[in-house]
């Protein structure tokens, strides 16, 4: 073996996590939900007994299944265009 290909979510330390969420506008949908979408894809297909369904609302259902058809960028777009309009001053 000369070179492996790792792919998968990054991991978040607590810290960088805390950052993370000081730095992004609370009135705005976060596109590291994305990530949250593909974990729970992949965990549905390995665990049986897992159901996504029993922690996305129904309304994003759809969106978070578009995983399955779509690629990492495809998805963000689909994110963030379920965020609110932002708070103007």
């Amino acid at each position: 073996m000369r070179a492996v290909v790792a792919t998968g979510t990054p991991y978040f330390s607590p810290k960088a996590q805390a950052a993370l969420e000081a730095a992004y506008p609370r009135d705005a949908v976060d596109p590291l939900l994305v990530y949250n979408s593909l974990a729970m894809s992949l965990l549905e297909q390995t665990d049986k007994a897992f159901r996504v369904e029993d922690y996305i609302s129904a309304d994003t259902l759809a969106t978070v299944r578009s995983i399955r058809n779509s690629d990492f960028r495809d998805l963000a777009q689909r994110v963030s265009a379920r965020s609110p309009p932002a708070i103007s001053a």
